[in-house]
């Protein structure tokens, strides 16, 4: 491995440790994950736009027909750092009675539109991700069922009185009883719950079939919010283990680097210059890559600041290991 030329994570750096987001309204087919915390005594809440998609989450291109909560699809493995601003919230809160959740969803319906039957049956059209702590009849859910959840969204995100309005110009907000429907999904599921902190609650996703019945449904993973405030995603595929970054040295270690046919374990490089700027919520590959003719490195994840990003691009500049 002797001319690697090293440089991997610049990339990652760069890109930013802000991990502000700006969510776009369910109906403009475009939108995130939303993690949602509240205390169930004061109704203190908390919201995020966590950055994670539901593109990511539900690509329309691997779905797969009549799915009745299947895994084919590989999820997204991810941490989100919890802000000052959580941090706070969670001090000022007893953990005993916080809760949480993640909701998201996204159709083409234009600014301000309505989710219907004719918008949102065909696959990949209409798309509903929640953690739920009811595991059971999450296969049974029908279009109208998820229309509702979509257009449970869109009132609680628009400009008259909804309570995750500010999230379309800012990453997070406070308030009290944010989004309270949200909690049984608009009475989709019935009796659920928010978990409570530390406790891990199975991610479901949804989209149409092609008929006003059963939706595809999938299991996509599990997520955890930790009592620091610390949001964890695992996706039914663990993908590569994520490099570690040193931002004062900018030292980047790679678990696992090919470079043609060889692999190579626990190689440190120092990082040069960005290439391709982190983007997407998962890893588009099994392990990092070193390219001698160009001097670029494939970084498939890497974890800067408590947050983890992926498939970024940068030139190596030296050796380390």
């Amino acid at each position: 491995m002797n001319t690697i030329v090293k440089s991997a994570v610049a990339a990652a750096l760069a890109l930013g440790a802000s991990g502000a987001f700006a969510i776009g309204l369910p109906s403009t087919n475009s939108s995130d994950m939303i993690l949602l915390v509240e205390n169930t005594t004061t109704g203190a809440s908390y919201a995020l736009d966590t950055g994670v998609t539901l593109n990511a989450l539900l690509p329309t291109a691997s779905l797969v027909a009549n799915a009745s909560l299947s895994t084919a699809l590989a999820g997204v493995n991810t941490t989100v750092a919890a802000s000052s601003t959580l941090q706070s919230f969670l001090a000022a809160n007893p953990a005993s009675g916080d809760g949480w959740e993640l909701i998201g969803g996204q159709f083409p319906g234009g600014t301000g539109g309505v989710a219907n039957n004719s918008t949102t049956k065909a696959p990949g059209a209409g798309k509903v991700a929640y953690t739920s702590t009811l595991p059971v009849n999450q296969a049974t859910h029908t279009l109208a069922n998820m229309n509702s959840i979509l257009n449970g969204l869109v009132t609680e995100m628009s400009a008259s009185g909804g309570t995750l309005n500010g999230l379309l110009t800012a990453a997070e907000l406070t308030g009290q009883n944010v989004a309270p429907k949200a909690i049984t999904k608009w009475g989709v599921v019935q009796g659920d719950v928010l978990g409570a902190l530390g406790q891990a609650q199975t991610f479901f996703g949804f989209t149409g079939n092609g008929t006003t019945g059963a939706l595809q449904s999938y299991v996509l993973g599990s997520a955890t919010l930790a009592a620091n405030g610390t949001l964890s995603l695992s996706g039914n595929s663990t993908g590569p283990a994520p490099d570690s970054y040193n931002v004062s040295t900018r030292s980047l270690t790679c678990p696992t680097l090919a470079i043609g046919s060889a692999t190579y374990t626990d190689v440190a490089v120092t990082v040069g210059n960005i290439v391709t700027l982190p983007s997407g919520s998962a890893p588009s590959g099994s392990e990092d890559s070193y390219d001698p003719g160009s001097g670029y490195l494939t970084v498939q994840s890497v974890v800067v600041g408590g947050k983890t990003y992926f498939n970024a691009v940068v030139s190596v500049s030296a050796l380390d290991s």
